[in-house]
């Protein structure tokens, strides 16, 4: 099989091959992390709004999501507004594992 690559001059992902390669995560995870990794750089991550985006439905987000934050992919904090209520998460998405195997 043939690999078929276009040149592209802006508006790609580059992601380490090590990721990619990281037998730990799903297919669907890779995925995720991609599309995550997309987006720009002040984008915030709502998953309400990323499930907008695909067919899969949000079980399957929050699964593919988990899986990233158990490898250390994704980093999730939950963020407190006025007098220390939860109000929602703060999401960081890096492009390699912050997590030794």
């Amino acid at each position: 099989m043939a690999i078929i690559k276009n040149r592209r001059e802006n508006k790609f992902t580059q992601i380490p091959n090590e990721t990619l390669a990281d037998e730990r995560l799903s297919w669907k995870a890779k995925g995720l992390l991609s599309y995550l990794l997309s987006l720009p750089y002040d984008w915030e991550v709502y998953t309400s709004e990323v499930v907008k985006h695909s067919t899969d439905g949000e079980k399957s987000l929050t699964s593919g999501l988990n899986e990233l934050i158990k490898f250390g992919y994704v980093i999730r904090t939950k963020i407190r507004g006025e007098k220390g209520h939860y109000s929602g998460y703060e999401y960081s998405v890096y492009d390699a594992s912050t997590r030794t195997p």
